[in-house]
């Protein structure tokens, strides 16, 4: 058995790039360059992350007998040539998205002073974002055997974040009749009709227990920040951050049109706003995503063709 090429002489390769990315300094500069050293330090972190998983997936592989060891070691050399290779793709993507946006560090100037309170909030809604409590909307997906029910509640419950009262909104999937996820959206309105993303608790259950939390963020909280989900005027070409804490939620999006037309179970619409929602986690997987004037979201299309669309809506 060839031991070197079972257990990753590749991990020498990983020398100099970790080597280089520990000289970078740790204080912000003066030379614009947090949102590319940022990328950089998170791939080093990535890297090293995917060769201690690695070693270990070793370490339990030589106590096996020969034949178990073997495969024991070529799905851990497996496994950690996918995690070097996604931890440079997101590196790449990131610094894309580094140009796309234009910007040094993410740090949003948010003050509580900015933001209306959710019944003021309520009464004059964002026309592609309306948060009105009582509102609860289905929608609707099939593929791969699979149907998934989607229902999305405005609640009547706030939670305080940073000193803004936002909105609770619970998103609960259904597939095939089972609850697989549960999610508290936490959002709020701006004076100027923006709405922001201040964070999520989600539940994820698998034959109806609960396996995990993944996912979860709140705006302040372990360096999280919260992103704007939806511009009161949106301007065709606008990209921006929906979430920010890194390597658990990046979430961005692109406005592409403000005119489409759509036709979804529920019906058709006209001046809808269409973007481009991705995130550097999961490079190449973009999905598009529409919103009707008065309605809100009412379409989704994913890169492999699945389509998740509006059923049904009830108003208070």
């Amino acid at each position: 058995m060839n031991m070197c090429a079972l257990t990753s002489c590749r991990i020498m390769t990983l020398t100099g790039v970790l080597a280089a990315t520990a000289a970078l300094p740790v204080a912000v500069s003066a030379g614009g360059d947090t949102c590319p050293r940022t990328a950089r330090l998170a791939l080093r972190a990535d890297l090293l992350e995917a060769e201690a998983a690695h070693r270990i997936a070793i370490a339990k592989a030589i106590n096996l007998d020969e034949r178990d060891q073997e495969r024991a070691l070529r799905e851990a050399l497996a496994s950690f040539n996918d995690a070097v290779d996604l931890a440079w793709a997101q590196e790449t993507a990131r610094r894309s998205l580094c140009e796309l946006l234009d910007e040094d560090g993410y740090d949003p100037d948010i003050d509580p002073e900015d933001f209306l309170s959710p019944e003021d909030a309520a009464a004059n809604p964002n026309p592609y974002f309306p948060l009105v409590p009582g509102t609860s909307t289905l929608f609707f997906s099939a593929t791969d055997g699979a149907i998934e029910i989607i229902q999305v509640t405005v609640t009547d419950q706030t939670r305080e974040i940073a000193g803004i009262e936002c909105f609770e909104v619970r998103d609960t999937v259904w597939a095939n009749g089972s609850v697989i996820e549960d999610t508290l959206d936490w959002y709020a309105q701006d004076e100027d009709g923006n709405v922001w993303y201040f964070g999520e608790l989600t539940f994820e259950f698998e034959d109806g227990v609960l396996r995990g939390l993944e996912g979860s963020w709140e705006h302040d909280v372990d360096g999280a920040k919260a992103g704007i989900v939806m511009f009161a005027d949106p301007q065709i070409g606008t990209a921006y951050r929906q979430e920010w804490l890194l390597g658990e939620a990046e979430d961005c999006a692109e406005i592409e049109a403000i005119d489409d037309s759509v036709d979804v179970l529920y019906g058709s619409f006209d001046e809808c706003v269409r973007t481009r929602d991705f995130t550097p986690i999961s490079p190449g997987v973009d999905e598009l995503k529409y919103y009707a004037p008065g309605i809100g979201f009412v379409l989704e299309v994913k890169p492999d063709g699945e389509i998740l669309e509006l059923l049904a809506i009830s108003r208070p």
